[in-house]
């Protein structure tokens, strides 16, 4: 019932919807166009990353060899993106950033038991 895959899983969805969020609150709060831009960037990757996790997660393990590797590249990268924005997206982006090296060391740990079930 409450297995760390299962947490993990949620934590990354939680992570796509503050991303989404994220990327509306830099169309209301914007310096300048490269706001605008990482925005729509952000919001995009949101839905993507919440369809596969909420949805379809099977095509993620088509294209990658593990899902884990997935959320870390995914989540760290456009995470990063999001601390630029303003004052809110900064606590997004480190929530976000935080989970995504949190699938990358569970990755890490269960390395040979995820190989196994592949």
């Amino acid at each position: 019932m409450f297995e760390v895959k299962n947490i993990l899983r949620l934590l990354t969805i939680i992570s796509a919807l503050l991303m989404i969020s994220a990327g509306v609150t830099s169309f209301i709060i914007n310096h300048c166009v490269s706001d605008i831009i990482i925005g729509i960037h952000i919001i995009l990757i949101g839905i993507l990353i919440f369809y596969y996790e909420f949805f379809n997660q099977n095509n993620v393990k088509k294209w990658f060899h593990n899902h884990y590797i997935f959320r870390l590249i995914m989540l760290i990268w456009n995470n990063f993106l999001i601390l630029g924005i303003n004052k809110v997206t900064l606590g997004f982006g480190i929530y976000g950033i935080i989970i995504g090296i949190a699938n990358g060391i569970y990755y890490l740990i269960n390395k040979n038991e995820e190989e196994e079930e592949i």
